[in-house]
Formats: C-alpha cells, structure tokens, sequence
C-alpha cells in the first residue's frame, strides 16, 4: 500500500489475499464491484531487510505475545465504501451502501477462519501515514517508541513506524469451554439440529440432559461458549474405541503409539527337570545328541570337576562366598540355575535337566525343599530286574542313591499340592506347598545295559509328556492375548456439532477434551464419506483405507502435539554439532540402513555449505523441524539439479506453467524438495515448515520430483503439494527437449571425473611400480572415488507449490470413486478426475485385468486371476502386460505411454487392484471383483475394455461360456487380458507340436495379431489367417482400394512365413478332441460376388506356403478341414465387439439397461444416477436419436468429459456457492490441455437430480479416433478419422512416396501410402497410412479435426505440387506448433479474435448470402475457398492483422517449447 504493486505479483508472492465483492455480483468482471482486498504475507514491504520479519517479532514478544507461528503482516489493505446500483428482481432499482467497518471486518474474519493458527495480523505504517476511521475502529496501536522498558535498539527499528495490530479474540474469538451441564440441554438442541440433524432422530427432547447427567471417566461432555455465556457447540468424547475394525481398515501404522501395545506374555522359565535313581541305566552322550533339537540343556552334576558352589555367580562372588555370609543353599542353587539360563542365552530354552543330583545325603538334606517345589518334575530311573544289585565300585553313584533315599523319605512325608509340570517362578501355588511331580520310570538291567538306544527313546517319550504340556500352555496363553482387542492410546470423538460461524474453532474444545485426559495421546474422529468437508477437520491428519479395502466412513487424526505447535516448534538450518545429536540419531534410526547412510551423507554435504549464508543462495541446504530440544523432522532443499535448463526441460515435459507464473518466480527464488522426513503427527504442520522455509530462504516455488519413480512420494507431498500432469508429447524430432539437462550434465562430469581419476590411478601404478612392485594391484583395485549424484527419473512424478498456495490447503474429498477400468477412456478419466489441484481424492479405485509395470510395483493384487473371459490365470509375461490395448491387437493411440504413466505416479496416488468385475450390488452400492473382494462405491464408473465375441457366429460356441471356449483354446481377442491368455496359450500349446493356430477376423486385425504372436515367440510357420475381407478393400482402412491392394501384395510378393491367409473365408465350425481342446476349424469360402476376376477364381487364395498342386486344386474347394493348435477370433465388425461375459452378466443382473451396450444419457449415467458408463460398449439413450455409438468418440474425449461431469456434480464441494472464475481458477490443471476448448464449449455439467430429457444432441466431441499396428509382412498402418465422416463435399489426396524418390534419388525406399480426407469445409476428417516405414501415430493424429488452413494450407500445397509425400510434409519443422498441446490455445484465440472481427463477419454475411442459392455443399465449399484464397489472400487485411497478433502471442506464450518454430512471411 505504501509502495507500487502489480497484482498478478502481489497475488502469487503473498501468503493469502482476500478480496470481498458486493454480494450477488461475484460473477462480474466490473471492478467497481469489488469492495475490500487485503493481503498478509510474512514479509514486511517498509523493511526492505530479508530478515526483518523475525527483528520485528523478536522486538514486539515484549509488548505482545507473537512468535514466528501465530503472526502475519499486512502487505496491502483497501477499504472502500461502495455504492452500487444493483437491478433486483423487480424493474425498481435501489441502491445499497455498505460499511467500511463491516466490509473489513468480514475479511479479517475470514483471514482468522482460513488459517486457524493466527493469532495476530500486524501492520507496520509510516509515523506521518493518516489511518482512516474504520482503522482506527479495528486496529490497536503500540505506542513502542514510548514504552519505558522499550530498549534502545527497540526504538530504533521502530523510529519513523506505526504498529497496529489485530488479535483474533476480537474477530473469531477463541471459546471458553468446560464440561457440559443438564442445563445446557436446551442452547444445545437447535445447535445439534442443525449440525447433525441426524443425532436426534428418534430421540426425546431431553435425551442430552440424560447423556450429560450419566458422564463419566470413559464419556465426556464439553461445551464451547462464546462471551463465557452463549453456547456456540459440543462435544462428546468417549474411549470405548474399536481398535481392531480401525487397524484392519485404515493404514495406522505411521502413528506408533496409537495402539497400546499390550505387554507380550514373557514364555515361561524352562521346565525343571530333575532326574535321580539309577542313572547308569541310560547313555548320557545319547540323550545329549537325542534332547538336542528339543532346546534342553543337561547340567551333569557328576562330570563338573569342581563343586558348583565354586562357581562365581554374576556379581563376582563365588557361591560358597554367598552362603557363608549368610544366604541359604536352596536359593544359591537357584541363583546358579539362572546365571546358567543367561550365559546360554537362549530365549526358546525348553528344559534345564539337572543329572546326578543330589550327590550326597548332604546335599539331599540342604536342598531337598529346593528340588521338591522348583522342579517341575523328578523322573527317578529304577533297576526292575529280579537280581538288580548296585554296583559297589560305582562311589558316585552309591552316594547319589543313598540321597535319593533322603529325598524320598522328606517328598513323601510332605504335604503340598502336587504340581502338574508348573512354571517354577509363575505359578499361583505358593512356593511352600509346591510339590514336583515323581515318576517312577522301569528298566530291566540286562536289557538295559544292551539296548540303551531303546531305553533312550522309552525315556524321551516320558520327557516328551513334560513338552507337550509346557507347549500347550504357551500356545493358550498366546490365544488369549490375541483375542484380548487392543486398546486405543486415544479417545474418540462421539459428536461435535458447531455453529458454521465457529467451525474453525472445534479446536477449543478438544484442547480441553486433551487437558481431562493427559493420559492419551490422540483423538480419533471418523465422518462419513458423503459429507461435504467441514473446517472442523481442518486440524486433523487424513488417514487413508488399506490398500484393496473401501470404508464408507473416513477416519482423522489428532495428536495432542497440536497444542504446543505454536509455542515451541522451530526451523533450524543443520549443523556439524547436531549431526551427532542423540535426538537425530534417533530420528532417523528407524530407517533402513542404506537410505539412513545416504540421507547422512546429504546432510554432511549440506554442512559443508553452511559458511554461505541462506540468502545468498546456497546450491544445498538442510533444515530440522525442532520441537523444543528434539528432531521431528528432516527436509532439504537442492539447486544442484535446477538450473534454467532443468526449468526449461520441466516445463517442456510437465504442465508447470498451469500452476506456475514463471514471469513472476525467477529462477534464484525456486527449489527443488530432494528429502522429506516427517514425524506423522505433524504432518499438518507442513505448510508452516514450508512457509518458514520459503521465508528463510527467500524462496517461492518448490518442487519435489521424486527420485525413484517406483517409491512412494511422502503422505505430506501427496496431501498438500499440486500434483503437476505430464505433456502428451509429440514424436520424432518434433520434441524439443529428450533427456533431462542435469542428466546430460552428471554423465559429462562422470566421464571426466572417471577419466581423471584412471590417469591418476595409472600415474599411482607406475609409481607404485617402481617403489614396490607387489603394490600395483591394490592401487588398481582400490575403490572408485566417483559418486553420483542421485537424481530423479525423468518419468517420475513431479509435485510443486507455491507460496500463493501455502494458505490454500487441499479439500480432503472421501466419496469412494470406483473405476472397473482397462479402456482409454478409463486412463483419460483417471488422469482428468486426479487433477483438480484444489482437492485430494483419497479413495479412487481402479480396477484392471492386467496390470502394465507402472502400476504394478506397488498395488494391491485382488486376485490371481485377471481374465477377460471370466476364466484362466494371467501369469506375469513380461512385456506383453505393457500393451494397453493387448498385444495381439491394433493399438490405441489415446493410450498413454508407460513413461507418462510413471510420471501420472498412479501407483501412489490411488488405489489399484488388479482383478475383474464379477457382480453389481447397486442396492448396498458393492461390486465384487473376480468373485473375491467386495468393494463399496459411492459412485461407480464402468469403463472396461471390450472383447470379440464373434465365436457366436460358430453354432457349436454359439452357448458356451468364454471361459469354458478358452479352456478348449477358442479366444476372442481386443483386449489386454485375453491377448496376454491366447498368447500364452499359443506358446505353450506350438512348443511340442506342428499344427498351427488359426485367426479369424478382420485383416487387419488377423494380420496384427499373426505380428503379434509372431513378436511373441511363435513361427510364422504356424499361423493361418482366415478374413471375410476381399482383397481390395480391408475394413480398417477406409474406403481407399490403393491402400488395401498395398497390403494384398505386399502379402502375395513377400515371404512372410505364415502358413496360409485366406481371403473372403470364414470358420464355420470347430472340431474339440476328447479331451476337450480344440482340433481342428471347418473353413467355408464365401459364395459373395467378387469385385475383380482374380478373386473370382479363387474362392480360397494362399499367399504362401502352398504347392502348385495345392494352388491348382484350392479353387475348386468351397469347404476345408484345417488342423489347429487354437482358435483367436477378431471380428471387425462392431456388433461383435462388446464387453466381457462377466461384465455383462453383472450389469444385466443389477438391472442397469443393456441394449446392444450399457445405455447411458447425456451426461454418461445409467439408470442408476450412481453409476456411469465411459467405454466402448456404451450407447446414448434410443431418445438421442442422432447419436453415434461411443466407440466412435476419441476416449480421451469421452473420459476427460465424463471426469468433468463427476467432478461438477459429486465431487467438487460447494460448486454452488462458487462464481464462474472461481470454478475455472480451481479447475486449472484439470482438464487435459489437449481438450480444454472442448470442454468450455460442451454441454454444461448435469448437476444432480437435473436429469436431461431433450431429444437434441448436446454432447460434441471434435478429435478422430486412431489405431495404429504393425502387420505380418514388415508393414505399419496408422488410421485416425472423426465420428462422421458423411460430408458430400469430401476430397481424398492421396500421395504415394515411390514416385518422387524415383524420379530424384533413383532406387526407391520401402513404398508406402497416406490420404487425406478433407472436408467440404477444409477440415481434415481422415487419414489413413499404410508402408514399411513406421511414422509417428500420435503426431498425425493431431492432423484430424483441424482445417487445414492451420496445416501450413496443406491442400493448396498438394494442388501447387510441393507434397510429394504426406508423411515428409507432417515432419516438416512448421508442424512442432500443430503437435505441442497447448496449440489449441492458438485455435481458441483466433476463434475469440475473429468472432467480432469486421472483416470476417464481412466475408461470413457473403458465404450465407451464397448458401441460400446454392444446393451442393461442393460448390459452397468451393465459393468459400475462392473468396478467402488458397493461403488467405483474400482476406481483409485488418483480420489477417488479427490472426497475425494471435499467432505472435502464441509464439510468445511458448517460446521454450518451440525453440526451432519460425514463421514465414506472407507474401505481398
């Protein structure tokens, strides 16, 4: 305000600006009609110092409490008083006057509800400014230059300034809140009604008071007040939280500590076993070997060679010290048992067996309580043999069995409860009446001493009654604590019901609902996913569903860490000291070790650059986001691969310059985001990093482009950076940029730096070898020193923000969109519908047979079966999953490439499931996908592709379900799933055996598909083709007999290796072998007339493989029985195209309308307002009579429009309370670029319950639909023509590249042909290529639908001679402008600019006034080019000036795409 301002500047580097207009007007452009505008920023325009901002607020914390955090200033504030003259309703006018005070008071409240985390806006003013009365009425003053403690340097920022300021408590006050009262049942009820009208459904009208009245520990009631005294809302908590529905829905493992872990079961102590008696009965190092793999370990009492009570115990002292100073022999027995467990260090450790003890009465006197209680059972091994004796010379054992008497002797006089194989330090039995269990087990001597091995097993079986049972218990317990649900380290918000005036103010209440409840650490609130977005959420983390799973509920996240945000979170550049902090150390300990090792060696890069100051621009700095003392967060910012090149490239390959005013962002203010670490529980916290992060480094555009396209970008980049599509860039040299700058750039520095560092290493060597000639080797193998620097995929996605958008937060949309996809229309609605920079769509589902290798990496597998006939598993293969519309198949051009799809990032951005669609529940709004999951939707796209069906004609498959046909080897092809299953067949099915496989159709598609098998492994040796078509006119190629006959002879003169192609023929019927596979096929010929005598003779023709003898006899054979391997059909008729089987069966199931295709109206829905259509087996309502199929549509048409259509109707909030401009400002970035004149200019959106019934077509789409393929015989068709091609004025120009290259370069390249179809009115309708050479599909797609005028006047071209060869004519350098997708930019502009120009609407008024005497649209079409001229030259000169101006501006506009585009100057 107090200095020059350029809006559009103003607007893109300020924080947030507000503009007020007079109500009912806001669709205007007038700008008398806007009454208010005020923007805040965190920069201060009298202070010309970068670092102002954090002087002033460390000056202004003595008067005020202000931080970083909660502060903003004024950059620019206009008040005015309005007086328009408004016409109402009736023809009186009347006038309106509005108030400054209130006008400013509406916007400095809407600035407080948009960012809830303000507390103050503060104005720095000039000391001689004059403030206005409606200023002084809402600001306050600091009289800082006459504050006693003001310190002197206090004075002296502030000598010259005013400091007003606004505090929020005057605008949106913040509530005083306590627990609710009986009282307030009467302020709360018209609060609730019209909050959440649904609470009180069926409820008395005191049900709250009751509610209130029964509040406990577990269920709280809160109330927000305003002025201490209004109620204004409520809240009601509870901790009754069912964890286990939330962690098996939605993905909570980012919030460690959101489930409170109960404490795991610690496995008991390892049995006790205690073995006495005749223990020479068995083979201890037998036993050893034999328990080994039971996890027991022997203590042999026997074989120690000192006393254990020699033993030192863990603190150092033996254990005869310990029981001379006192302690008891039992408990240093014990002691010595566990400093045993602990140096084996096994936590599995079953069994501690103590052999040979007691060794004398002695010890069975002192430790006979010991034995008794702690062991969990004593096995005493008894001589049974009729002469046992003892063996007297055994001493050991003598005195061993003597106190196993005395042990006896006090077990039997005991009394006690006996034990059941106890848990020595566990069980519930005190340790004094605990009595081990004895068992007696019995051996014969004799044969013990001869058969120990047996004794062995007889004695594990005993022992293994001890196992089991310690198992069994083990395994109960852990049952038990897995059905015990876990418990939420959370409360739960039951209700919250605001006024809509304090919604921003929700945080009020649960700051009190954290404070009752200290011991929990977040708050859980789940919505419905209808609900429009609630500013009640604003504080809240998005949480989204598991992969594969739909909700209809949407769950947020709150942590208490919320409340001291403002107080205490800083942003710190990294240092040397604190890379060795504990708390970073910490931080980032949790991540994998390679990526932890190279985000340290980042940060110790960054350090290195510390002594360069931020606002000098360093090429690489690091920031930690501190809350107090400790790290919880880590972020980069990189120049290193961001040059103006790199810019440049950018915006060549991504729609920046949609979300980004590159003539107001100049390069030194940009970043690239190269790491992102964040602790989850501030992700909503990342608009204030960044803004404190754009302010430190004067920065105001980041980007993040991901370095690996296949990991997932963090949850903060996808929630609240823009997502930025990706061109569909043209082919061939008409790209202007191929590999990224920096890429070019580290390959050179890498090839220097290798080549460097090997002299060196060679000059090392020779020295080396000279001083020591064993050390050469260890200098050549010594390690490179050369390290890359990691940097981006060029087809990864790419996000960015600006400072303009920090304010802005994403809506969270929750409506669960189901795509059952597959189609190009369903890529084109994906890419339309994810768009929307405003909005996030969390639960998008996109269902697909077979998933390309983009989508693979990280989706959700549904199935393992992904069938386009509703049977057979769909095994990985490799390339042939990459072939968007199967690899048997002709090819969509609307497609996109794989690489534009890595850079769409689908993978991450929405849910994918791989799978098909098996059944409609339009009443509970589910579908199941391949008969598994059941997936919810709230609304429902089907855009499946299709498949032929022509195995119907055939009266044995007329019945037979396509799964049970390509169970037998019968596939009908036109889709990536059922390609990939006849292409897998076919090779498992011609490895071992001759007999071939036949294809049926079309041929074209015959031919595509023997390429295809043929690419795929299969020999050519083992195809016949069998088509309908007469060699001289193909279906898929028009109407052009020069081109047909181009693919005939091609076939007839080259050895394409196939078996046998059949013209005008058809299978009849198929012959199955027992065991069900397919035979053989009868192959009829065909009784139609033929058009030429050569077809005539041969009803059946081979164009290979055959003998005379077999040529001579084919003619007079009107029916043959061919051998086969499998059967592919490719009808090219559209009647036998059409979904697949389960797909229809579900949609005729459900009751949706399927005539001939899924009936759809105007706006694509169905029947169902819940469900759409967008794919090729969709028709319009029989109502629309003049519509064509959709098949005929371009589907990045239909797709893009059927996305707009949702997004205006469903899922775009509020849509009626927004002006026009402010529709078009948010979908900026939706609609793809290529058809944004399309979409201004088509029907308008049908918004819901607004169902069309008009009989006039509204729904116009204005781009061809192109195939393109490669042919058996080395040759390549592209086809692309409109919807309608009946014009009686259409001319075809065919051009044939043969003759030019003979008559200039004497011996011709490989032929081929191209034609034209143009309009009567100039508008190129088709083109049609067919040759040896493949040329650019998508280039020559952009030709249809466009005059030629625009084409460089391609048809006065031809008529002057100067084409000799279509395809040579659209690689020219003038065509780069027709491919970029920004050239309709120029189209619309030049149809905007002539609309009101004179002399066009001279020459228009001429060409009508001819239309009404002339009948031909031929002759009218040739008027019109005679009054205009071939290049224009007739035409007024004040409209070419027009047209001129348009195109300069369209050069200007995109000077960096077209770095070779030169205009030439028009003749005089």
């Amino acid at each position: 305000m107090f200095s020059s301002y350029h809006l559009p500047t103003l607007l893109d580097t300020s924080y947030l600006s507000m503009v007020s207009r007079i109500q009912g007007h806001e669709t205007d452009d007038n700008p008398n009609l806007v009454e208010g505008f005020v923007s805040i920023n965190d920069t201060i325009p009298l202070m010309p110092d970068p670092q102002s901002f954090d002087k002033v607020l460390d000056a202004l914390k003595n008067f005020i409490p202000v931080n970083q955090n909660n502060a903003m200033f004024i950059t620019f504030w206009m008040i005015a008083a309005v007086s328009a003259q408004i016409v109402g309703s009736t023809t009186n006018l009347h006038h309106q006057q509005k108030d400054e005070v209130e006008v400013a008071y509406s916007i400095v409240t809407n600035i407080f509800a948009k960012c809830p985390h303000l507390d103050f806006i503060l104005w720095i003013c000039p000391a001689n400014f004059v403030l206005a009365d409606h200023i002084q009425q809402m600001f306050s003053m600091l009289s800082v230059d006459s504050a006693e403690d003001a310190a002197s340097s206090i004075r002296k920022l502030f000598h010259n300034y005013k400091v007003l300021f606004l505090h929020r408590s005057r605008y949106l006050q913040k509530l005083y809140v306590r627990p609710a009262r009986v009282e307030d049942n009467d302020d709360l009820i018209p609060i609730i009604q019209k909050s959440n009208p649904e609470i009180l459904q069926g409820q008395s009208h005191f049900f709250l008071a009751d509610l209130i009245q029964q509040a406990d520990q577990s269920n709280r009631y809160f109330v927000g007040l305003k002025d201490h005294d209004v109620p204004v809302g409520m809240l009601a908590t509870g901790v009754d939280v069912n964890m286990s529905l939330i962690t098996k829905i939605f993905d909570v493992d980012v919030f460690q500590d959101l489930v409170i872990q109960s404490a795991q079961a610690a496995l008991p102590p390892p049995l006790l076993i205690t073995i006495v008696g005749d223990i020479r009965l068995l083979d201890l190092d037998v036993l050893s070997n034999t328990l080994d793999g039971d996890r027991c370990h022997i203590l042999n009492f026997e074989a120690m060679r000192v006393d254990w009570r020699k033993y030192q115990s863990d603190h150092g002292e033996t254990y005869a010290q310990a029981i001379q100073r006192g302690e008891t022999v039992p408990s240093m027995l014990q002691a010595f048992l566990q400093h045993v467990v602990g140096q084996l260090n096994e936590p599995d450790l079953q069994a501690i067996i103590l052999w040979g003890l007691p060794s004398t009465e002695d010890d069975a006197q002192r430790l006979v309580g010991m034995i008794t209680s702690e062991s969990d059972v004593i096995l005493e091994l008894v001589n049974t043999s009729e002469d046992a004796e003892d063996d007297e010379d055994d001493e050991y054992l003598q005195r061993h069995l003597d106190a196993v008497e005395v042990l006896r002797e006090h077990y039997f006089l005991e009394e006690g409860t006996v034990g059941n194989f106890r848990t020595p330090f566990a069980a519930e039995t005190p340790v004094a009446e605990k009595r081990a269990q004895w068992r007696k087990i019995s051996f014969d001597k004799e044969t013990a001493l001869q058969l120990k091995q047996e004794n062995i097993q007889r004695f594990y079986g005993a022992l293994s009654v001890c196992f089991d049972d310690r198992v069994e218990r083990i395994e109960r317990a852990k049952q038990l604590q897995q059905e015990k649900p876990p418990a939420a380290n959370g409360f739960a918000i039951t209700a919250l019901c605001m006024e809509d005036a304090f919604l921003s103010r929700s945080i009020d209440l649960l700051k009190l609902a954290f404070e009752e409840q200290p011991h929990l650490a977040y708050c859980l609130y789940m919505l419905p996913n209808d609900l429009p977005p609630s500013p009640a959420t604003q504080a809240f983390s998005f949480v989204k569903t598991r992969a594969g799973v739909s909700f209809d509920q949407s769950l947020y996240v709150l942590h208490r860490s919320y409340f001291y945000v403002q107080e205490h979170m800083t942003l710190q550049r990294v240092q040397a000291s604190l890379l060795k902090d504990e708390t970073l150390l910490s931080f980032i300990a949790p991540l994998p070790a390679s990526v932890r090792s190279s985000l340290t060696d980042e940060l110790q890069s960054s350090v290195q650059e510390n002594d360069i100051d931020l606002l000098d621009n360093p090429s690489q700095a690091s920031f930690a986001v501190m809350m107090g003392d400790n790290v919880v967060g880590l972020f980069t910012l990189s120049r290193r691969l961001l040059s103006s090149d790199d810019v440049g490239w950018f915006r060549a390959h991504y729609h920046l310059d949609e979300h980004v005013a590159y003539t107001r962002h100049r390069l030194r203010n940009q970043s690239i985001i190269s790491t992102w670490l964040l602790d989850p529980v501030f992700s909503h916290w990342t608009r204030l990093i960044l803004q404190h992060a754009m302010r430190k480094c004067q920065k105001t555009v980041f980007y993040f482009h991901t370095p690996d396209r296949s990991t997932a970008p963090p949850k903060e980049v996808l929630e609240e950076f823009v997502f930025v599509r990706p061109r569909r860039r043209a082919q061939g040299e008409h790209q202007p940029f191929r590999k990224r700058p920096s890429v070019i750039q580290q390959e050179k520095h890498l090839a220097e730096a290798a080549a460097a560092e090997a002299d060196a290493r060679a000059a090392a060597a020779a020295a080396a070898a000279a001083a020591d000639p064993t050390a050469v080797a260890a200098v050549l193998i010594a390690p490179s020193s050369v390290v890359p620097i990691a940097i981006p995929r060029e087809d990864s996605p790419l996000f960015c923000l600006t400072k303009s958008t920090l304010a802005q937060r994403k809506t969270i949309v929750a409506r669960r969109m189901v795509i059952v996809g597959g189609s190009s229309q369903s890529y084109a609605f994906l890419e339309t519908f994810t768009s929307p920079p405003a909005f996030y769509y969390p639960n998008v589902y996109f269902i697909l047979g077979v998933l390309p290798s983009p989508l693979r990496s990280t989706t959700t597998t549904s199935s393992t079966t992904a069938t386009a006939t509703g049977g057979g598993a769909a095994e990985v293969s490799s390339w042939l999953e990459d072939d968007f519309s199967g690899c048997l198949s002709p090819k969509d051009v609307d497609f996109p490439l794989l690489n534009e799809l890595w850079a769409q990032g689908y993978q991450h951005r929405v849910n994918v499931l791989r799978g098909h669609l098996t059944d409609i529940d339009r009443e509970h709004r589910a579908v199941v996908v391949s008969d598994e999951l059941v997936l919810e939707y709230d609304f429902l796209l089907l855009s499946s592709p299709t498949v032929d069906h022509s195995a119907r004609r055939i009266a044995s498959l007329a019945q037979v379900h396509p799964a049970k046909c390509a169970d037998a080897g019968i596939f009908g092809l036109g889709n990536p799933a059922a390609d990939l299953l006849a292409t897998q067949w076919a090779q498992r099915r011609t490895a071992n055996k001759n007999d071939p496989i036949v294809i049926s159709g079309g041929a074209v598609r015959c031919l595509a598909a023997a390429e295809g098998l043929v690419r795929a492994g299969i020999p050519a040796s083992k195809i016949i083709c069998v088509t309908q078509d007469y060699d001289s006119q193909l279906a898929g190629l028009g109407d052009q007999t020069p081109l047909s006959r181009l693919v005939a002879d091609t076939l007839a003169n080259t050895k394409t290796g196939l078996r046998a192609f059949l013209w005008r023929c058809e299978v009849s019927e198929v012959i199955l072998s027992r065991n069900g596979f397919i035979q053989a096929v009868d192959i009829r010929a065909l009784d139609a007339a033929e058009p030429t005598e050569e077809t005539k003779s041969s009803p059946i023709r081979r164009v290979s493989g055959q003998t005379p003898a077999m040529a001579a006899a084919i003619p007079r054979m009107m029916m043959q029985k061919e051998p086969c391997a499998g059967l592919f059909l490719c009808d090219a008729d559209e009647d036998m195209v059409s979904c697949e089987r389960d797909v229809f069966a579900a949609i005729n199931d459900c009751g949706l309308v399927f005539d001939g295709g899924v009936i759809v109206d105007l706006g694509f829905r169905t029947v169902d307002p819940h469900i759409y259509a967008a794919c090729d087996f969709a028709k319009f309502s029989r109502v629309y009579r003049n519509e064509l199929p959709l098949r005929r549509y371009n589907p990045r048409e239909v797709g893009m429009h059927v996305a707009l259509q949702l997004l205006y109707a469903h899922f775009y909030p509020n849509l009626a309370k927004l002006s026009p401009s402010q529709v078009q400002q948010s979908l900026r970035g939706t609609t793809p670029s290529q058809f944004v004149g399309v979409a201004t200019a088509g029907p308008t959106p049908q918004l819901p319950g607004k169902r069309s019934v008009s009989t006039t077509p509204n729904v116009r789409f204005s781009l061809g639909r192109a195939t393109y393929g490669f042919l058996a015989g080395d040759l390549f068709f592209f086809r692309c023509a409109l919807p309608s091609l009946a014009d009686l004025g259409a001319i075809d120009v065919l051009t044939d590249n043969l003759a030019p290259h003979i008559q200039r370069f004497g011996r011709p390249p490989p032929q081929h042909l191209t034609n034209l179809k143009i309009s009567g009115l100039g508008v190129v309708s088709e083109v049609v290529y067919v040759g040896m050479e493949p040329v650019e599909y998508r280039n020559l797609s952009q030709i249809v639908g466009k005059h030629e005028a625009y084409l460089n006047a391609a048809v006065h071209a031809h008529e002057k001679g100067n084409v000799p060869d279509w395809i040579d004519f659209f690689r020219d350098t003038w065509a780069t402008a027709v491919y970029l997708d920004s050239f309709h930019h120029l189209l619309q502009a030049v149809r905007r600019n002539l609309a009101s120009d004179k002399g066009m609407i001279s020459l228009l008024g001429r060409i009508f006034e001819r239309s009404e005497r002339i009948d031909e649209d031929a002759d009218l079409a040739d008027y019109r080019r005679n009054i205009i001229g071939p290049r224009g030259e007739h035409v007024p000169e004040i409209t070419l000036k027009t047209i001129e101006a348009s195109a300069l501006d369209y050069l200007r506009d995109n000077a960096e795409f077209l770095p070779h585009f030169y205009m030439k100057s028009r003749d005089k």
